[in-house]
């Protein structure tokens, strides 16, 4: 699913994928949360990072933050990605954070408008890039249930 979602839409290197996308690597960095179907296919999946895991990325101490958001093609426009997102959300707040926060590559566009239909805004600030010149934005919500 990941390599679908990243490298074959043309977000993420082959040769980085193969070392970030391996599933004991996958797991360290916080709770998987998965989306199947009723015939038990993956459609999707979102990784719920708490701001003690070595793999986070921008998360302050009171903050979650999401990795790795990904819909399988012929599950994409269903509500999916939306759903994930909430239950990281739902348990980022029973873990007592009060924010949580995600980083975008710029030319997601189509996640960006997810991010924002539920809420999440961008905070230029805290923006950030990668060494092989990747830009990433960060948006963030508070958290209230």
């Amino acid at each position: 699913l990941l390599i679908h979602a990243y490298v074959k839409d043309g977000y993420t290197d082959e040769s980085y994928a193969e070392k970030m996308f391996v599933p004991a690597k996958l797991r360290e960095r916080g709770d998987i949360i998965l989306a199947r179907s009723s015939l038990g296919e993956l459609l999707g999946m979102i990784i719920c990072v708490r701001p003690t895991s070595p793999s986070r990325q921008v998360a302050k101490a009171d903050e979650a933050e999401i990795h790795l958001l990904a819909v399988h093609h012929k599950a994409r426009r269903q509500g999916i990605a939306s759903q994930l997102i909430v239950v990281c959300e739902q348990r980022a707040f029973s873990f007592g954070y009060s924010k949580i926060v995600l980083s975008t590559q710029q030319t997601m566009g189509n996640a960006h408008h997810v991010y924002e239909r539920l809420g999440y805004q961008r905070n230029p600030t805290r923006n950030w890039s990668r060494g092989n010149n990747k830009k990433f934005f960060v948006y963030e919500k508070s958290l209230q249930f």
